[in-house]
C-alpha cells in the first residue's frame, strides 16, 4: 500500500524532494506568499516529509529490516544533487520567478533578483552542508553499530566527542 511506498528509501526521498520542488513552482510559491493558510500548509508538508526523510537517514536504532547504513549514504549522495540543483537554479537564473512579493513587499529593500539569489544560496550551500553533516553522522552510527554499541549509548554520546572518536579511528 501507500505506507510501504513512503517507508521505502526511494519513496521517502521522492516524497521529500517532490514536496520541496512542488512548493518552489512559482504559481504555488506565490500562493503561499499571498495566503497564510497555504503558507502554513506548505510548511507542514515540508516539515512532515522532511522529518520522515531525515528520520530514515539518522535513525540510530537497531532493528531488523532497517535501512542499511550503506543505503543511507547512497540516498544522501543521490538526494543532495536535486536539492543543490534547485538552490543553484534559484541563484543563477536572471528572472524574478516569484512575483507575489511585488504585491506584499520585500524585506530589507532587496531587489527581487537579489532576494531570490540569496534564497537560492541559502538552499544550496547550508543545505549541502546539512547533507555532509548527516553523512558524518551516518558513518559514525555505522561504526558504532559495527563495534556493537547500543543505540541508546550511541545517542547519548556528545557530537563533538563522537566526531573526534570517528576521525581518530580513521
Amino acid at each position: 500500500g501507500i505506507y510501504a511506498v513512503v517507508i521505502h528509501p526511494a519513496g521517502a526521498s521522492l516524497l521529500f524532494l517532490g514536496v520541496l520542488y512542488f512548493w518552489h513552482i512559482p504559481r504555488y510559491f506565490d500562493l503561499t506568499v499571498l495566503h497564510d493558510s497555504w503558507d502554513d500548509f506548505a510548511h507542514v508538508t515540508m516539515l512532515v516529509t522532511g522529518v520522515w526523510f531525515w528520520w530514515m537517514i539518522l535513525d540510530p536504532r537497531r532493528r531488523p529490516g532497517r535501512v542499511s547504513f550503506g543505503l543511507r549514504l547512497l540516498v544522501l549522495g543521490i538526494t543532495v544533487v536535486p536539492n543543490s540543483l534547485l538552490g543553484a537554479y534559484l541563484t543563477f537564473i536572471h528572472a524574478d520567478l516569484y512575483t507575489a512579493y511585488d504585491q506584499v513587499g520585500r524585506w530589507w529593500g532587496l531587489s527581487a533578483l537579489t532576494d531570490q539569489q540569496l534564497a537560492g544560496l541559502i538552499l544550496w550551500i547550508p543545505g549541502a552542508m546539512m547533507y555532509f553533516i548527516a553523512l558524518l553522522v551516518v558513518l559514525w552510527l555505522w561504526r558504532r553499530d559495527e563495534l556493537g554499541v547500543g543505540a541508546t549509548e550511541a545517542v547519548k554520546a556528545p557530537p563533538a566527542a563522537a566526531f573526534s572518536e570517528f576521525t581518530a579511528s580513521s
